[in-house]
């Protein structure tokens, strides 16, 4: 992490699975999952909004019908470890020495140039890169798109890598600070948190029309067979 002013975080916060049970066109859930952050990965854990994608299709954009749509279902705040004043002892809150922080804080701590794009509203486009004035958009393009950073193959060697140690399909957690200038490859610090494995079950399960028809059925649906994977 690197401390900015009184606060105090990484550029990047990153959860990683091997295995995606949510999977949508083109991806496979074989193929697994990354979902990014600004700031401390809280954001992540508590479910909060941040950027997922496939990474055999790490260039893919979000289905977002509409650039409204994608400035709302993108980052907008992320969480930094306080490095100022200490606030009033609270013994109860799991944030007293934590704050919450905007896009444009980022932006004034020089830790978007590679995170964000911005929204052209005159050619109605969303451009990578925070060269210009408009809304910034938190979707990594800089790094996922351009490739100022091999960000997502760097992600695939930490999964495969830990596969191989669990000899499982596993969900990872990782932290990224990237420091530098603008249009210099950046001096990169990556901190690997933790890795679990994952329960993927292989089972094949028989379905019969008889299960279908019982009364001990909670939700009946129809496949293009009887024989589902569960």
């Amino acid at each position: 992490m690197v401390c900015r002013g009184d606060r105090f975080y990484p550029d990047i916060s990153g959860v990683a699975r091997s295995y995606n049970f949510y999977a949508f066109e083109p991806a496979r859930p074989e193929e697994g999952v990354i979902t990014l952050a600004l700031g401390l990965g809280k954001t992540i854990v508590d479910g909060g909004i941040g950027w997922t994608f496939s990474p055999a299709h790490p260039k893919k954009p979000l289905p977002f019908d509409s650039v409204e749509e994608l400035l709302k279902g993108t980052q907008t705040e992320f969480w930094a470890v306080n490095m100022g004043k200490a606030p009033a002892y609270n013994p109860i809150s799991e944030t007293e020495h934590m704050v919450h922080a905007s896009l444009g804080d980022a932006e004034a701590d020089d830790a978007l140039y590679l995170l964000a794009s911005t929204y052209d509203p005159e050619r109605d486009r969303v451009i990578p890169g925070i060269g210009s004035r408009g809304p910034r958009v938190l979707n990594f393009a800089p790094l996922l798109v351009q490739d100022h950073f091999p960000l997502n193959d760097l992600v695939k060697t930490l999964l495969s890598a830990a596969e191989k140690a669990v000899e499982a399909k596993v969900e990872i957690e990782f932290a990224i600070t990237l420091q530098g200038r603008l249009g210099e490859r950046p001096r990169v610090r990556v901190g690997f948190l933790q890795v679990r494995s994952m329960v993927v079950s292989d089972q094949v399960v028989d379905v019969t029309v008889e299960d279908l028809r019982s009364a001990r059925s909670c939700c009946v649906g129809h496949g293009d067979g009887q024989r589902n994977r569960g």
